[in-house]
């Protein structure tokens, strides 16, 4: 059976202007109802920016060694560390975009200066 789940982060999003991307971004959730977030993308204007960081900021800030750091004090591991935020950063990325093709057969601007993590 299929629970619904209301994801704090959805119910939160204050959408001033259906645009496009809202339809995809659904569908998306919808691929893993239990857990929206796996699949699912935000248009940044709708949520609080107090969570989420540019991806770009990844090479100019102290976010991935802090990132890297914790890792390694979880995994007690550097090659599993580095391991784990690759697969975390192209499941951020690749992970939304190629099922966005497959669904709708198009995707959004997936440039470094429009994803926030």
């Amino acid at each position: 059976m299929t629970v619904a789940i209301e994801d704090p982060l959805i119910v939160g999003m204050s959408v001033r202007r259906v645009l496009p991307i809202h339809e995809s971004s659904r569908r998306l959730r919808e691929l893993h109802r239990e857990c929206p977030r796996v699949y699912g993308v935000a248009v940044m204007a709708d949520l609080s920016r107090r969570r989420w960081w540019p991806l770009g900021e990844i090479l100019t800030t102290d976010r991935l060694p802090a990132m890297f750091d914790a890792a390694v004090a979880e995994t007690q591991n550097r090659a599993t560390a580095a391991k784990q935020l690759a697969a975390t950063f192209a499941h951020v990325v690749i992970g939304r975009v190629i099922p966005l093709l497959v669904l709708e057969g198009r995707a959004w601007d997936p440039g470094l200066e429009n994803l926030w993590v």
